[in-house]
């Protein structure tokens, strides 16, 4: 409650500085691919077979058509940002055996924003529904621009893995020379979302760092500490400790690599979820992403990725595509 009563205070401030008539465009993003043959998984439940649909498709792009993102830009600063997506269920791969069909809507980002830039050195304050500020994906993710179908093995579409929803929370950005850094306070940990209204929320730390080593060359870190378990969750054994005493810490090194028509992204993750009536969950996670443009609209992308655990089979994924980008005219 003092976590929600703190962010509140930091809102409304930030709303304050930043009140104004909202002056931009509304933009909406549906990614155009195939179908993807290999359905992924989240960490405990891969390996469990998925049925998929063998019927054929009349419309090649009825699928896609039921998942929009709109995105509220603003053309003020400070200024507020807004991003809500709108889809279909099933629509990720994991729903096809967990969930029932409907619709639903999400807000994975809302927030206000100051900034202050210079030339070598900025700073950048949002408070509301955050992405997480672990690891790099997250970072640079954009559901209308990733290279493959899937994301790393690592973070999930829906609550599996780290989150790609957004967090209720803070965040300060800042940069000096090659320097850059990110903290982040949320009111749940980004391996186990919980919603504004939820129960069981408790302050979760995140925070990274990077430097680029040269033009093109950027390696950093990042990590979480904080509760991450809630008491309808279905490892929330009886005899457990409670709660906000059950820390989840995660721990992570990236690089990022770009020349010319190259395009280089990788991790490596490692996760720990402290239980007491069951052992410890220990977890570790990396891969490595390649894309090559081999025409302005065409580029070939793969990624290789593994995964090891401590109450699972290890296991490994490799995704490769030959891809066309759609234009505004397509």
């Amino acid at each position: 409650m003092a976590v929600r009563i703190i962010l509140g205070v930091f809102i409304v401030f930030l709303a304050a500085v930043s009140a104004a008539e909202i002056h931009g465009a509304v933009v909406i993003k549906r990614k155009l691919t195939k179908r993807k043959l290999t359905p992924s998984a989240g960490a405990y439940d891969r390996g469990v077979s998925v049925k998929l649909d063998t019927e054929p498709i009349g419309d090649p792009l009825a699928f896609e058509r039921t998942h929009i993102v709109v995105f509220i830009e603003d053309a003020q600063a400070p200024k507020a940002d807004h991003a809500v997506q709108i889809r279909t269920r099933p629509y990720f791969y994991e729903q096809f055996e967990t969930q029932g069909y409907g619709i639903r809507g999400d807000i994975l980002q809302g927030h206000v924003t100051y900034a202050r830039l210079a030339e070598k050195r900025s700073l950048v304050i949002r408070a509301g529904q955050l992405s997480s500020a672990f690891g790099s994906f997250l970072l640079r993710y954009d559901d209308a621009v990733n290279p493959l179908i899937d994301i790393p093995i690592s973070y999930g579409y829906y609550g599996r893995g780290v989150t790609n929803y957004g967090l209720l929370g803070a965040q300060v950005d800042a940069t000096l020379g090659r320097l850059d850094a990110r903290v982040q306070l949320t009111d749940s940990s980004p391996v186990n979302r919980r919603g504004i209204g939820d129960s069981d929320q408790c302050a979760v730390w995140t925070g990274g760092a990077g430097v680029t080593i040269r033009q093109g060359l950027r390696a950093g870190v990042s990590g979480f500490r904080g509760p991450y378990v809630h008491r309808e969750y279905q490892y929330f054994l009886p005899g457990e400790a409670k709660p906000v005493d059950l820390p989840g810490t995660g721990y992570g090194l990236d690089v990022q690599w770009g020349h010319g028509p190259w395009n280089v992204n990788g991790e490596l993750q490692r996760f720990q979820l402290i239980y007491r009536a069951i052992p410890t969950f220990n977890h570790h996670a990396a891969y490595a992403e390649v894309r090559r443009v081999l025409h302005p609209r065409w580029y070939l992308a793969t990624r290789a990725a593994y995964s090891r655990a401590s109450v699972i089979p290890p296991y490994e994924i490799c995704e490769t595509a030959v891809a066309s980008a759609p234009t505004a005219a397509s």
